[in-house]
């Protein structure tokens, strides 16, 4: 996966990324729109047959890096959650 930070200001990132699932960029957006001092979120796909996409999040007057960053540990917190209640249920 690469990263690269096409705008990075206190209240708008705007990131070009590759090498990751379509649905957790989707994931993060819903997440993102949810939250409070969210003004918008959203992916962009370029071209159907690219791999690299857009990651776009504006905020009110919120830290756009922080919010996405505890978006993201929110995130990887359910997705622990889900692992060990499946693990309970597969044993």
């Amino acid at each position: 996966m690469t990263v690269k930070f096409l705008v990075k200001e206190k209240d708008q990132i705007e990131m070009e990324i590759s090498g990751i699932d379509t649905a957790l960029l989707y994931y993060l957006v819903e997440k993102l729109n949810a939250t409070s001092g969210v003004e918008f979120a959203a992916t962009k796909k370029e071209h159907p047959l690219s791999d690299v996409q857009k990651l776009i999040v504006k905020t009110k007057s919120a830290n756009a890096a922080d919010i996405t960053l505890k978006a993201l540990k929110e995130i990887e917190e359910e997705t622990e959650e889900f692992k060990k209640k499946f693990q309970q249920i597969v044993k």
